[in-house]
């Protein structure tokens, strides 16, 4: 085992994982680690290397066969997962607040769109207060072309951040999504004998969304809804 071994995606029957070495390290600058990429085989255990970029590089997913990276100047690349071999490079359209913002979720690849979310840049007044919030940068990347959109599909969650609709799932017209959260209440038996103890927790909220609505960013979803009693 690697340090920091993560699974990232998969290639046919085998995974495909990443490492940085010197990552715990508070003495090393992240601009200055490589994060290398293996394909590994469960069954019989053997690790091919396939290709390394820098750690600042934001890993997208592995779809038909290749891994896509974003780099900070909105460079989108792919590697074989065969061979580790480069594949493509193109130029996004990404706008420079998107690049600017922080990596903060890494939402996988969908008919062929690459799924970012960049948390926006504040100034150094309202991140230094306890009340400060921040805006999601939620764009789609057309692996094809390079070309970006932006995305509504956003929610406020309960720490007053903004957080994106992320996709969970998939059918030929539809995609299951994160819509919101709520917070509940469960009640549980407590120590004595009539005593009903409860808890409160936030969960998320999901809906169903049209392939088609959701690509052209129109906020038209089917909320999935508790039905017990």
């Amino acid at each position: 085992p690697e340090e920091e071994e993560k699974i990232v995606g998969g290639a046919g029957s085998e995974l495909v994982l990443s490492y940085t070495p010197g990552s715990y390290s508070l003495e090393n600058d992240a601009a200055d680690l490589t994060t290398q990429y293996i394909r590994l085989d469960p069954a019989s255990g053997a690790v091919t290397p396939l290709f390394s970029r820098p750690y600042t590089d934001e890993f997208l997913g592995c779809a038909d066969g290749k891994a896509y990276l974003l780099d900070g100047a909105g460079v989108l690349r792919s590697y074989d997962l065969q061979s580790g071999a480069p594949a493509a490079e193109l130029q996004t359209d990404l706008p420079a607040e998107v690049l600017e913002g922080t990596p903060s979720w890494q939402l996988g690849i969908w008919d062929g769109k690459a799924l970012i979310s960049h948390t926006l840049s504040t100034d150094a007044e309202s991140s230094e207060s306890a009340d400060a919030t921040s805006s999601a940068a939620y764009c789609s990347i057309d692996l094809a072309t390079g070309q970006s959109t932006r995305l509504p599909h956003v929610y406020t969650s309960e720490y007053d951040n903004q957080q994106p609709c992320t996709v969970l799932g998939q059918t030929d017209t539809q995609l299951l999504i994160t819509s919101g959260w709520q917070s509940i209440t469960v009640a549980y038996p407590g120590s004595g004998t009539d005593k009903i103890d409860s808890v409160s927790a936030s969960v998320s909220t999901y809906a169903l969304m049209g392939k088609e609505d959701f690509w052209a960013g129109r906020s038209a979803s089917l909320p999935i809804t508790n039905a017990r009693s």
